[in-house]
Protein backbone atom coordinates (compact mmCIF):
# COMPACT_ATOMS: atom_id res chain seq x y z
CA UNK A 1 0.00 0.00 0.00
CA UNK A 2 2.79 2.43 0.90
CA UNK A 3 4.47 1.80 -2.46
CA UNK A 4 1.61 3.75 -4.09
CA UNK A 5 2.78 6.85 -2.19
CA UNK A 6 5.70 8.71 -3.68
CA UNK A 7 7.30 10.83 -0.97
CA UNK A 8 8.32 9.97 2.56
CA UNK A 9 6.16 12.84 3.83
CA UNK A 10 3.16 11.28 2.06
CA UNK A 11 3.95 7.91 3.61
CA UNK A 12 4.25 9.42 7.08
CA UNK A 13 0.93 11.21 6.63
CA UNK A 14 -0.70 7.97 5.44
CA UNK A 15 0.52 6.05 8.49
CA UNK A 16 -0.82 8.80 10.74
CA UNK A 17 -4.20 8.88 8.98
CA UNK A 18 -4.46 5.09 9.16
CA UNK A 19 -3.62 5.04 12.87
CA UNK A 20 -6.04 7.85 13.70
CA UNK A 21 -8.76 6.20 11.60
CA UNK A 22 -8.32 2.85 13.32
CA UNK A 23 -8.47 4.56 16.71
CA UNK A 24 -11.54 6.75 16.04
CA UNK A 25 -13.12 5.50 12.78
CA UNK A 26 -13.05 9.09 11.57
CA UNK A 27 -10.74 11.16 9.43
CA UNK A 28 -9.10 14.33 10.65
CA UNK A 29 -7.49 17.21 8.83
CA UNK A 30 -4.18 18.09 10.42
CA UNK A 31 -0.73 19.45 9.64
CA UNK A 32 2.32 17.42 10.50
CA UNK A 33 3.57 20.06 12.92
CA UNK A 34 0.35 19.66 14.95
CA UNK A 35 1.16 16.00 15.65
CA UNK A 36 4.90 16.46 16.07
CA UNK A 37 5.35 13.69 18.63
CA UNK A 38 3.63 11.11 16.41
CA UNK A 39 5.62 12.26 13.36
CA UNK A 40 8.86 11.97 15.33
CA UNK A 41 7.99 8.41 16.41
CA UNK A 42 7.11 7.28 12.88
CA UNK A 43 10.21 8.99 11.50
CA UNK A 44 12.52 7.33 14.02
CA UNK A 45 10.89 3.94 13.59
CA UNK A 46 10.40 3.74 9.80
CA UNK A 47 12.04 6.70 8.05
CA UNK A 48 15.17 7.78 9.97
CA UNK A 49 16.22 10.17 7.17
CA UNK A 50 12.87 11.99 7.14
CA UNK A 51 13.22 15.74 7.52
CA UNK A 52 10.54 17.96 6.07
CA UNK A 53 9.95 21.57 6.96
CA UNK A 54 6.63 21.86 5.11
CA UNK A 55 3.88 20.56 7.44
CA UNK A 56 1.13 20.67 4.80
CA UNK A 57 -0.10 17.92 2.52
CA UNK A 58 -2.08 18.49 -0.66
CA UNK A 59 -5.85 18.01 -0.35
CA UNK A 60 -5.84 15.58 -3.29
CA UNK A 61 -3.19 13.47 -1.59
CA UNK A 62 -5.11 13.45 1.69
CA UNK A 63 -8.35 12.39 -0.05
CA UNK A 64 -6.58 9.70 -2.08
CA UNK A 65 -5.10 8.32 1.12
CA UNK A 66 -8.50 8.31 2.79
CA UNK A 67 -9.95 6.30 -0.10
CA UNK A 68 -7.08 3.80 0.24
CA UNK A 69 -7.68 3.52 3.99
CA UNK A 70 -11.41 2.94 3.50
CA UNK A 71 -10.64 0.20 0.99
CA UNK A 72 -8.00 -1.34 3.22
CA UNK A 73 -10.31 -1.38 6.27
CA UNK A 74 -13.42 -2.34 4.26
CA UNK A 75 -15.31 0.81 5.26
CA UNK A 76 -17.62 3.05 3.28
CA UNK A 77 -17.56 6.82 3.17
CA UNK A 78 -20.40 9.03 4.30
CA UNK A 79 -23.12 10.05 1.81
CA UNK A 80 -26.66 11.49 1.66
CA UNK A 81 -28.30 8.07 1.48
CA UNK A 82 -26.55 7.08 4.68
CA UNK A 83 -27.89 10.23 6.36
CA UNK A 84 -31.50 9.14 5.73
CA UNK A 85 -30.83 5.74 7.28
CA UNK A 86 -29.05 7.37 10.21
CA UNK A 87 -32.00 9.70 10.77
CA UNK A 88 -34.36 6.71 10.87
CA UNK A 89 -32.08 4.88 13.31
CA UNK A 90 -31.91 7.99 15.51
CA UNK A 91 -35.71 8.31 15.60
CA UNK A 92 -35.98 4.64 16.53
CA UNK A 93 -33.44 5.07 19.35
CA UNK A 94 -35.22 8.21 20.60
CA UNK A 95 -38.40 6.15 21.00
CA UNK A 96 -36.57 3.96 23.49
CA UNK A 97 -34.75 6.65 25.46
CA UNK A 98 -34.84 10.44 25.25
CA UNK A 99 -31.31 10.93 26.57
CA UNK A 100 -29.10 12.42 23.84
CA UNK A 101 -26.11 10.30 24.88
CA UNK A 102 -28.15 7.13 24.44
CA UNK A 103 -29.21 8.12 20.91
CA UNK A 104 -25.64 9.16 20.07
CA UNK A 105 -24.18 5.85 21.27
CA UNK A 106 -26.78 3.88 19.35
CA UNK A 107 -25.80 5.77 16.20
CA UNK A 108 -22.10 5.09 16.79
CA UNK A 109 -22.85 1.36 17.20
CA UNK A 110 -25.01 1.40 14.06
CA UNK A 111 -22.27 3.08 12.02
CA UNK A 112 -19.70 0.57 13.24
CA UNK A 113 -22.00 -2.34 12.35
CA UNK A 114 -22.51 -0.86 8.89
CA UNK A 115 -18.74 -0.22 8.54
CA UNK A 116 -19.51 3.37 7.69
CA UNK A 117 -17.40 6.39 8.53
CA UNK A 118 -19.20 8.64 10.98
CA UNK A 119 -20.10 12.15 9.83
CA UNK A 120 -18.64 15.12 11.65
CA UNK A 121 -19.60 15.80 15.25
CA UNK A 122 -21.91 18.71 14.39
CA UNK A 123 -23.78 16.52 11.89
CA UNK A 124 -24.21 13.83 14.53
CA UNK A 125 -25.39 16.47 16.98
CA UNK A 126 -27.97 17.72 14.46
CA UNK A 127 -29.15 14.16 13.77
CA UNK A 128 -29.64 13.45 17.48
CA UNK A 129 -31.41 16.78 17.97
CA UNK A 130 -33.80 16.19 15.07
CA UNK A 131 -34.64 12.72 16.39
CA UNK A 132 -35.40 14.01 19.88
CA UNK A 133 -37.60 16.82 18.54
CA UNK A 134 -39.41 14.34 16.30
CA UNK A 135 -40.06 12.04 19.24
CA UNK A 136 -41.25 14.92 21.42
CA UNK A 137 -43.73 15.96 18.72
CA UNK A 138 -44.87 12.38 18.23
CA UNK A 139 -45.57 11.98 21.93
CA UNK A 140 -47.32 15.37 22.11
CA UNK A 141 -49.65 14.38 19.27
CA UNK A 142 -50.49 11.11 21.04
CA UNK A 143 -51.24 13.03 24.23
CA UNK A 144 -53.53 15.40 22.32
CA UNK A 145 -55.50 12.47 20.89
CA UNK A 146 -55.80 10.86 24.32
CA UNK A 147 -56.85 14.19 25.85
CA UNK A 148 -59.50 14.76 23.15
CA UNK A 149 -60.86 11.23 23.57
CA UNK A 150 -60.94 11.61 27.33
CA UNK A 151 -62.88 14.88 27.11
CA UNK A 152 -65.46 13.43 24.74
CA UNK A 153 -66.08 10.41 26.98
CA UNK A 154 -66.61 12.54 30.09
Amino acid sequence: MLDQLHSIKSRVYFILQLGYFKARLMFFIFHLNEVDEDVRYIGERYFPDFKDDDPTIAKGTRLKQQRLILELCNYRSWNAGAQKKLDAKARQAAMICAKPIYVFRELIHYLADQRMVAPGYSSMQDTVGRALVHEQRRLASICKVIWRNRRTTL
